[in-house]
């Protein structure tokens, strides 16, 4: 039999994180009995996924779905609205953002007419590349909290057919 997502809060807690009922409570902000409810399924993870994902980095998929890891590297990408952070993905190009201010300073410092519209030309051009690759992230981010979301309605949809069986 499957195991339901209450079930793996309960094997994260004790297997991922090795922490007592009460601990996890604290971390989460909630009385001790509330979170034993969840875990013994008289009450749903959705409540407190959010707090969930931000705490202890718990995969949404696997807590609800029970596929991938338990873990996600970098939660910022589930929440766009709370300023995430961006690197970039290639460590070995020099940050085009360090590039548009080295850009601005000699931009300050030339007289020329023309190394003026040079520069400016380039910093045009690396500002519209950082704000595409922004963009695409935000796109894909966006995608995958829409997925987590229709997971989680879809979830609860399955919940509700099989308690009218």
């Amino acid at each position: 039999m499957d195991e339901t997502p209450n079930e793996r809060l309960r094997i994260f807690r004790i297997e991922e994180l090795d922490i007592s009922q009460k601990e996890m409570a604290r971390a989460l902000d909630m009385q001790q009995g509330s979170y034993s409810d969840i875990e013994r399924g008289k009450v749903g993870v959705n409540g407190i996924i959010v707090k969930l994902i931000k705490t202890f980095q718990i995969n949404p998929i696997w807590l609800i779905e029970g596929y991938g890891r338990r873990v996600i590297d970098d939660v910022n990408l589930l929440f766009r609205d709370e300023n995430p952070t961006f690197e970039l993905k290639k460590a070995e190009e020099s940050d085009p953002r360090e590039k548009i201010f080295e850009l601005i300073d000699q931009l300050i410092l030339e007289s020329g007419k023309r190394e003026k519209t040079n520069m400016g030309s380039e910093l045009k051009t690396l500002i519209g590349n950082v704000l595409i690759d922004n963009t695409k992230r935000l796109t894909e981010i966006s995608a995958l909290k829409s997925v987590i979301i229709d997971l989680l309605k879809k979830r609860e949809n399955l919940k509700e057919i099989l308690k009218k069986l």
